[in-house]
């Protein structure tokens, strides 16, 4: 069985689990250190350990994939914090080339997070910006496959600007010397799944073409929130980390990804309130057909941030078996969306049950928790003295109402198809209600 060893960005499901059980779909094995070394919420891992289980685990598997705001800093809330020098931080990226000194032939992946705009601290902004100044000189000197650099909540304007135009510059220099040997993109949580996923497509050689289609005709150039360029940017980006192309033509595309777009803005479906009077009514009724027809469907909800549409989901249900699609998401930013749909639908696919277990997690999780129970959560939340960004000694009561709402929506959701032979597991794997973790099991 092929093993790939995964460093993730931290240990939330999105990091954690998508990663392992996109190599369970896949047939391999993705490999991760310890727990304890990973720590937890504001507790951050512990680099030489990480470094260490790195140098030991690099003989046995046929692919490193390394998230360097993990393996320098400790994660990803870690990497926003001081207390690590520069000095430090570089030395600890040293481990990278020294691991490929011992072992040339072994593949390597990195991802590095370009620190979002609220970050103001120039000492950890310096910090940060040489070692993704660092990562793309390894990329560009070969001692890495490939490295993503991702813009976290970037917005149209902010500080990250020209430290954006320098990287670019730094990639462009070093590509005379290597095709492509990194990109900037938008996104955070969706980077290790996608490297992995790259990583399989480059062994089998693949280049999947895949075949856009909009619910709405401005759709594609909407600039989604906590982003700084055009839907069709962002995925168009994310299609070629993964060694994929866009083509113009649907009877070419191995892949058709309809894209539910908002018609001139994005809201956060977490602040706002839903748009009035969407008619997706043809939208999903040519996802039918194209399922008719025999193709491989995916559908990537980016009508907001922060949830599936709640127009799309309910018509999506009713007219489509949606257990057909390939893949689908609705979480966070358009960004996270598409990395994580493009991910499950280009992976060659060996375990069909443990990717039926993931697609409807995906529903459960980004439209029932995230559309349904989470709203009325927060809502609650306002009328107590409890943050939602931090539950403190709320948090076993929080999760037990969770446990039961979600519980509840997911067992007449999953009915609805006829599957009654499972079980599942939904837990707060934070002190946050920002996320939730649905542990599907189908019998």
């Amino acid at each position: 069985m092929i093993k790939i060893a995964l460093v993730p960005l931290d240990d939330r499901p999105c990091n954690l689990k998508f990663p392992v059980q996109i190599g369970q779909i896949a047939g391999m094995e993705v490999i991760i250190p310890p727990k304890e070394f990973l720590g937890k919420f504001t507790t951050p891992g512990t680099s030489e350990a990480i470094s260490d289980w790195l140098k030991e685990i690099a003989p046995e598997v046929s692919a490193l994939v390394i998230s360097l705001d993990m393996l320098i800093y400790g994660g990803f809330l870690a990497s926003r914090t001081g207390g690590l020098s520069l000095e430090e931080a570089l030395k600890r990226i040293e481990v990278i080339p020294e691991i490929k000194l011992k072992y040339p032939k072994l593949p390597i992946y990195l991802s590095s997070i370009i620190l979002r705009s609220g970050v103001t601290d120039t000492e950890i902004r310096e910090r940060n910006h040489e070692v993704n100044k660092r990562a793309i000189e390894l990329a560009g000197f070969e001692e890495v496959n490939f490295l993503i650099l991702g813009k976290d909540d970037i917005g149209e304007e902010g500080i990250p600007k020209n430290e954006i135009l320098t990287l670019k510059g730094l990639i462009e220099e070093f590509s005379c010397r290597r095709e492509s040997p990194a990109t900037i993109l938008c996104g955070a949580d969706e980077l290790g799944l996608m490297l992995i996923v790259r990583r399989v497509l480059e062994e089998k050689n693949l280049t999947p073409k895949i075949f856009l289609k909009y619910s709405t005709p401005a759709g594609p150039e909407v600039v989604a929130l906590y982003e700084d360029e055009p839907i069709v940017e962002t995925i168009t980006r994310h299609i070629r980390a993964l060694k994929g192309r866009v083509v113009e033509d649907e009877k070419g595309a191995d892949l058709i990804l309809f894209v539910n777009t908002p018609e001139v803005s994005q809201r956060d479906l977490f602040f706002e309130e839903p748009y009035k009077g969407r008619d997706l009514n043809e939208f999903v009724k040519e996802i039918k057909e194209a399922l008719d027809r025999g193709r491989k469907v995916a559908v990537a909800d980016m009508a907001y941030a922060n949830g599936a549409d709640p127009d799309l989901i309910p018509l999506l249900k009713a007219k489509v078996d949606i257990r057909k699609l390939v893949s689908f998401a609705a979480w966070n930013t358009a960004g996270n969306t598409s990395g994580t749909v493009l991910a499950q639908a280009l992976v060659p696919r060996k375990n069909e049950k443990i990717h039926l277990e993931s697609l409807l997690s995906r529903f459960i999780d980004d439209y029932f928790y995230q559309t349904l129970v989470r709203k009325e959560i927060f809502k609650n939340l306002r009328e107590k003295p409890v943050s939602p960004a931090d539950l403190g000694e709320h948090w076993a009561e929080i999760e037990w109402i969770v446990k039961k709402d979600l519980g509840e929506q997911a067992d007449s959701f999953l009915r609805e198809f006829r599957i009654s032979n499972f079980e599942f597991r939904i837990s707060l794997p934070w002190p946050r209600i920002f996320e939730v973790e649905v542990e599907l099991k189908l019998k």
